[in-house]
């Protein structure tokens, strides 16, 4: 009797601690997740500054929206500019995110759409720090060890003076008809010395 009784007590132990285990862990899981959102993702990247300057994505949640920049990543997304993003992303909190982080991680649920943009368009870029414009080979440079950029030789020639020069850009670019090649430099549409950069290019 004593058996039976000592056995079933350290089988309800057993599935007590079981229940409480799920039960906790699945509590910590719909803790993390806060929610799922629309994002919508621009055709360019622009300049941002975080704990350095880079190129972010440009997103907003709906058409009516202003576009914002996008300092975090969104795992399992393969961006390609020249095509404008409808994505289905999950949203998790981040305990303990780095200093230069998001509070929120972002995964790619689902691909809603991808439309390419129309090859008239222009776009603006600047380029606040002249060592990030990179020339690679003849009459090709890349931004942010990011995105590439050719242009005629008559335009890379005046693009090489101002970076001698150490000169921060406004640039005009317009995408290639090809996702994988280097977006077209149309012009350069001001230029200044980088700490007189903002008031004289972009306000």
């Amino acid at each position: 009797m004593n058996f039976m009784l000592l056995y079933l007590l350290v089988l309800i132990t057993f599935l007590v601690g079981c229940g409480s285990g799920s039960s906790s862990s699945g509590s910590d899981r719909s803790a993390q997740v806060e929610d799922t959102q629309t994002l919508f993702v621009d055709h360019h990247k622009s300049e941002c500054t975080g704990v350095a300057t880079y190129l972010c994505l440009r997103v907003r949640n709906s058409p009516d929206d202003e576009w914002r920049y996008f300092y975090s990543s969104i795992q399992g997304f393969e961006y390609q500019p020249g095509y404008n993003y409808q994505l289905k992303v999950a949203v998790e909190a981040v305990e303990t995110p780095p200093a230069d982080s998001s509070g929120r991680a972002y995964s790619l649920v689902e691909v809603l759409s991808k439309t390419k943009e129309p090859a008239e368009t222009v776009f603006d870029i600047s380029v606040s720090e002249s060592e990030r414009f990179v020339k690679l080979s003849e009459n090709i440079y890349q931004l942010y060890n990011d995105q590439t950029v050719q242009c005629d030789a008559a335009l890379c020639s005046i693009l090489d003076d101002l970076l001698i020069q150490k000169m921060a850009m406004l640039i005009e670019l317009k995408h290639a008809e090809q996702a994988d090649q280097p977006m077209m430099l149309s012009q350069i549409k001001c230029s200044a010395a980088e700490l007189a950069f903002a008031e004289a290019c972009l306000l």
